[in-house]
């Protein structure tokens, strides 16, 4: 970010990665009529799976960049960690995101099944275990054919929709800059 950036573009930047992220996973249902099936390993995931979890992870940092920056007044810069970036935000407004998280994720929970991780074990999607996963996903998953990747329901969305809410509450008119995205998000669970 330049000194020129605001955080009102971070929020429209994060807005349009978790966009095209939603146009991937829309033109992914329509190619498999409607439902598809996430295989374990990269090579035969369904094409898009890759860049869309990309996509929505990078959504879901630029939003927390964009929250810890209005609290602060001063802009995050650097990393990618979506766990030490939600560390940086106030308690409260942590309490906020995991509600929004929890109310969205709540129906669904019984049919998910969320992909394990390595240094985190099996799959969980509570809040803390859930964002612990999709923390680095923004850097594991650009690299996927370079690691132990395993693919399944992407949670990124669930929390790019509970940060995003989380600023709605902050900058209501901010929502205008959400044409065309799914609220609450397409989600991967079919």
């Amino acid at each position: 970010m330049t000194s020129a950036a605001s955080p009102e573009e971070v929020f429209r930047l994060g807005a349009s990665f978790e966009h095209s992220a939603q146009a991937i996973v829309h033109s992914m249902v329509v190619a498999k009529g409607g439902a598809f099936t996430v295989s374990a390993s990269i090579g035969s995931a369904p094409p898009g799976m890759v860049p869309m979890v990309v996509c929505m992870t990078f959504s879901v940092e630029l939003y927390l960049k964009c929250l810890v920056w209005l609290e602060t007044g001063a802009p995050r810069q650097r990393g990618h960690s979506l766990v030490s970036l939600f560390g940086l935000i106030a308690p409260a407004r942590q309490a906020r995101v995991k509600h929004h998280y929890d109310a969205f994720i709540g129906p669904h929970r019984d049919r998910i099944e969320a992909t394990p991780a390595p240094d985190f074990g099996p799959g969980s999607t509570e809040f803390g275990s859930a964002l612990q996963v999709a923390s680095d996903g923004f850097a594991d998953w650009r690299y996927a054919y370079e690691r132990n990747m395993v693919s399944g329901p992407n949670l990124a969305q669930y929390f790019a929709y509970a940060v995003r809410r989380s600023i709605i509450e902050v900058r209501p008119d901010w929502e205008q800059f959400l044409t065309g995205l799914s609220i609450p998000p397409t989600s991967l669970t079919h």
